[in-house]
């Protein structure tokens, strides 16, 4: 337009901002920012990691994710055992738990014996009863992931207890289901190729084709994690893909590197005995969380570089958008005037 005016085309305001201040402000997807945008993005995100103390959050997710092992064990294990040999189970496990520490993956190895041994194999209300209280109890561990990812999108927690309840008992129904496909595809495809006399070439593909296998999966259970997790509108596909492949391969160089370090010239056993398998596993989950809620960081600060609409459905207008990253507003642009001038980060980190 004559004025200057670029409509409200997807959502967004009647006037555009600067471009040289606030570059990608017009994307439409992550990759459509330029460099200078991106480097706005990775300013604020460290921004943000900071303010909303992730550190902090990730130790809070690690105690209940602590917590929720042994009842997330004892659900997956149920319903596997109904279809599958306790002896099979604790290969496939053993299988998967190498990435991590020697000790933490002893420790889930026991565990896995444990309740493999002495799961029912027949379907009853029994067992019903033990595999609701199971799912229940490890549902705890997913809110606490919840609650962590809703705080890195800038958003409170209004969702009433059942509604909360109810999708973590979701996602972490949708979690074992998913983990239990993938590792029996594992599991199977190696009878197939030994079937088709190549069992060797089997062995040697499963050995490193995992690892692939493993990063395609935790990055779909991200996306659908910052989808569905945080208490706002649902943002779309587009905006999570980033922050979940940023989230995993931080994730995987952190389990491998923390691994090596434990099992090379970590000394944990002399320092904590029994419980060094315990005190391994939190840092574990502690370095998972961080990972996760550094790509959640970086997801909402992509999508509060644009001011197009990032939500699900129709496009709306600014002050519209039921989600707190998705909505420009002049309290926030002082970032933004400050990181468009070249200036870095102040020591406090703005909201957002």
């Amino acid at each position: 337009m004559a004025d200057g005016r670029a409509g409200t085309e997807d959502g967004m305001e009647a006037e555009h901002p600067d471009e040289e201040r606030l570059p990608g402000a017009t994307a439409t997807e992550p990759s459509d920012s330029p460099a200078g945008g991106w480097k706005q993005i990775l300013l604020r995100t460290k921004d943000e990691i900071k303010a909303d103390r992730v550190g902090l959050m990730a130790a809070g997710v690690a105690f209940y994710a602590m917590l929720a092992i042994v009842p997330t064990l004892i659900a997956a294990i149920t319903l596997w055992g109904l279809v599958s040999q306790p002896a099979q189970i604790e290969q496939t496990v053993a299988t998967w738990s190498n990435a991590l520490p020697e000790s933490a993956a002893q420790l889930i190895s026991e565990q896995v014996g444990r309740i493999a041994a002495t799961s029912s194999r027949t379907l009853g209300w029994a067992l019903l009863a033990s595999l609701l209280g199971a799912l229940w109890a490890a549902s705890s561990g997913t809110k606490g992931l919840m609650n962590a990812v809703t705080a890195a999108y800038n958003e409170d927690e209004t969702r009433g207890f059942l509604r909360v309840r109810g999708i973590a008992l979701a996602l972490t129904i949708g979690a074992i289901f998913f983990a239990l496909i993938t590792m029996g595809l594992i599991a199977v495809v190696p009878v197939v190729l030994g079937d088709l006399g190549l069992g060797q070439i089997g062995q040697t593909l499963i050995r490193w084709g995992r690892w692939p296998i493993l990063a395609i999966a935790v990055v779909l259970g991200l996306a659908v994690i910052y989808r569905y997790a945080p208490d706002r509108d649902e943002p779309r596909w587009t905006w999570m893909s980033t922050g979940s492949v940023v989230a995993t391969i931080i994730w995987l160089i952190a389990s491998g590197g923390f691994a090596w370090y434990v099992n090379s010239f970590g000394s944990y056993a002399e320092t904590y005995g029994s419980l060094a398998g315990v005190i391994v596993l939190m840092l574990w989950f502690f370095l998972t969380a961080f990972a996760i809620l550094i790509g959640a960081e970086l997801d909402a600060q992509l999508e509060h570089q644009t001011r197009r609409d990032t939500t699900r459905g129709e496009p709306q207008p600014i002050g519209r958008r039921d989600a707190d990253v998705a909505e420009p507003r002049p309290d926030r642009s002082s970032s933004w005037h400050r990181l468009g001038r070249g200036g870095g980060p102040s020591g406090t980190a703005s909201r957002g």
